[in-house]
């Protein structure tokens, strides 16, 4: 739904424009930057400001494939096999921890 005042969606099962042709990847990391977006756009309506648009933070993507294997572009920087898995695991803890506390 475009331009409909006070209809908020985020995370992966959101189409968030990035651009005129394209949207958001539907990823967990940027799920968490969509909801700390919203909280702020949130508090701006209650009170009474007018809220920053968003703007999506491309850092990459890391994809595992398999238990030994993965692959991504961190930062634009390809990476493959043990590096892309360790950095992958390195930030599934990151979130976990984020979600957790």
């Amino acid at each position: 739904m475009r331009n409909q005042g006070l209809i908020f969606a985020i995370g992966d099962c959101a189409a968030i424009p990035d651009g005129p042709d394209n949207t958001v990847p539907a990823t967990a990391s940027y799920a968490m930057r969509q909801g700390s977006h919203i909280a702020e756009t949130l508090l701006a309506e209650i009170g009474g400001r007018a809220p920053q648009s968003y703007e999506p933070l491309h850092l990459g993507e890391l994809v595992s494939l398999g238990p030994n294997y993965a692959i991504g572009n961190p930062l634009g920087v390809p990476l493959f096999g043990y590096p892309a898995l360790a950095m992958k695991k390195g930030v599934e803890q990151y979130y976990r921890a984020t979600i957790e506390g």
